[in-house]
């Protein structure tokens, strides 16, 4: 998608300041447990997210650390999909924990399931009934997200995203099964919710017309 298009949908997708933070205000009030999603949800965001949920697929997000797996992971829950992070305690085996998880909830989950925080290198290892999605972005784009890493988290850290986003790098040029989301410019979750929506819902289209 062109980086003035992303700019466009996002203007649309963003919410004023204050509402959000009367709602959110609201929202932390609860004393019946209910859910609180901030930001807003989004009926254009819920409409393509409703047409991936009727697929049933099972869908793993990777890319190098910070890039957002984990929020995006969040906010597909907020649109309705099931969804576990990698970095939880079910996964202390890894890549074979993730794919005995996503085995599981392929053979009795009736609805589509993500799973977040998975390192690239997992996507080539994927099963065929996963559709793994990798978020990639531009050098400079990703640059910026690191220099806000780097004033957070300590030195090995930041090396190990530098040395993961070569890796991915290589992934992303690479022809293989895994679906590429670039991202040239910052964008908001929902924009970036939408573009996987469309990345995925496109592959399946693709896929049907062959048989």
């Amino acid at each position: 998608m062109h980086p003035k298009k992303i700019k466009e949908i996002e203007a649309i997708f963003k919410n004023n300041k204050n509402n959000q933070e009367y709602w959110d205000t609201k929202q932390k009030k609860t004393k019946r447990g209910l859910n609180i999603i901030s930001p807003p949800t989004n009926c254009f965001v819920h409409k393509i997210c409703g047409e991936l949920l009727a697929t049933k697929r099972i869908i793993w997000i990777g890319g190098p650390p910070g890039v957002g797996k984990t929020t995006c992971v969040k906010r597909f829950q907020n649109y309705g999909c099931m969804a576990l992070d990698g970095e939880d305690h079910w996964n202390r085996e890894k890549l074979n924990g993730i794919i005995k998880m996503s085995e599981k909830a392929n053979n009795e989950l009736n609805t589509t399931f993500v799973f977040g925080a998975c390192y690239g290198k997992y996507l080539l290892e994927a099963p065929d009934y996963v559709i793994p999605v990798l978020i990639f972005p531009d050098k400079d784009v990703y640059k910026k997200r690191l220099e806000w890493r780097d004033t957070q988290g300590p030195k090995k850290q930041q090396l190990l995203a530098k040395e993961r986003y070569i890796t991915d790098e290589e992934i992303a040029k690479g022809d293989n099964k895994v679906l590429v989301l670039r991202q040239k410019v910052e964008e908001c979750v929902d924009v970036t919710i939408c573009r996987i929506c469309e990345l995925i819902l496109n592959k399946i289209k693709r896929e049907k017309k062959k048989s």
